[in-house]
């Protein structure tokens, strides 16, 4: 890693690459769940060290326990929809 805060000759031992979901969504303040792979790198930080919250599956990432999942947000057009299923059988996916 290497930007604004994060220290140049920093060294974390036993970093992985499925540690970067759980690290990304600590930095961004979205809880973690803990049955998620990996393990936020908390002391990648330099200015202020990472808090990381945990939530259990299920639970909404505002910490309600037991509604159920968020509701839904995003949706893609028909069109929009579409286009993604071409793509992704163009490359073979389907």
């Amino acid at each position: 890693a290497a930007g604004p805060g994060i220290p140049a000759d920093l060294a974390i031992e036993g970093a992985r690459l499925i540690d970067l979901a759980p690290t990304i969504l600590a930095y961004l303040g979205v809880p973690v769940p803990r049955s998620m792979d990996g393990a936020a790198l908390t002391r990648l930080f330099a200015d202020a060290p990472l808090t990381v919250r945990y939530v259990e599956d299920g639970q909404e990432s505002n910490g309600d326990a037991g509604s159920g999942p968020p509701e839904e947000t995003f949706r893609f057009t028909d069109e929009e929809e579409a286009k993604v299923m071409r793509r992704l059988e163009e490359l073979g996916y389907l």
